[in-house]
């Protein structure tokens, strides 16, 4: 491991998809970790090309903990392109891995770091995915840990909706369609949310009371 040591944040979502994504899905993929910041939840993903990349991107724009699992040894990131990137993941987060030093990535171990990154997480969340890859190993992982697993519904007959849409029609997948999806499902609470009580029930205190109420929100 290369970065921050926390791995049990107190909300997580793992974000994966194709490599070779559209427009539509690094959109989604934007959207989808803005709405996780809402709830100041930690991204999890593979830093591949595509949704990966773009869900880790997002989640330094906005300041969110990412942690990337990467396939080889900690030495042998790849894609090579994606270092600096790397880098400003471990300033707020780690890059993980269970290989060795000097253990290069190859096509098998894919699969296996697949798995850490569906236990790692609450959840997993599939954009854009053909019927086969990746993103739908990590999608059935998830499955048989009993954690929910979300897709993004595509277009018919659009090669990368195949896997999301097979995902849902199976039931393996709830359909994702906003924040609600991960509010109801997660039983996860907006940090706005929060405030909003917390302002909500402040005011109808009397002084005294208020005093002890910011104490017992600030003990530890």
């Amino acid at each position: 491991m290369r970065g921050q040591s926390n791995l049990n944040p107190e909300r997580s979502l793992a974000i994966v998809g194709t490599r070779s994504a559209t427009p539509y899905g690094i959109n989604c993929t934007r959207e989808i970790v803005t709405t996780c910041s809402d709830f100041n939840a930690t991204i999890v993903s593979g830093l591949a090309y595509g949704i990966d990349v773009a869900a880790h991107k997002q989640a330094l724009k906005l300041n969110l903990t990412n942690y990337a699992v990467i396939a080889g040894g900690i030495d042998q990131l790849y894609p090579k392109v994606h270092q600096k990137i790397a880098d400003k993941i471990c300033r707020n987060g780690a890059i993980l891995s269970e290989q060795l030093p000097g253990t290069r990535p190859e096509a098998y171990l894919f699969p296996m770091r697949n798995r850490i990154i569906a236990g790692l997480s609450d959840a997993t969340m599939v954009i854009e995915a053909a019927k086969k890859g990746g993103a739908l190993i990590t999608a059935n992982i998830a499955y048989s840990y009993d954690k929910s697993v979300f897709a993004v519904p595509g277009k018919l007959n659009e090669p990368f909706s195949e896997g999301c849409n097979q995902l849902i029609q199976s039931q393996k997948a709830l359909i994702y369609t906003g924040a609600e999806t991960l509010a109801y499902n997660l039983n996860w609470t907006s940090q706005k949310h929060k405030n909003t009580q917390y302002k909500t029930l402040r005011k109808k205190l009397t002084t005294p009371k208020k005093i002890i109420y910011d104490l017992l929100l600030t003990a530890d």
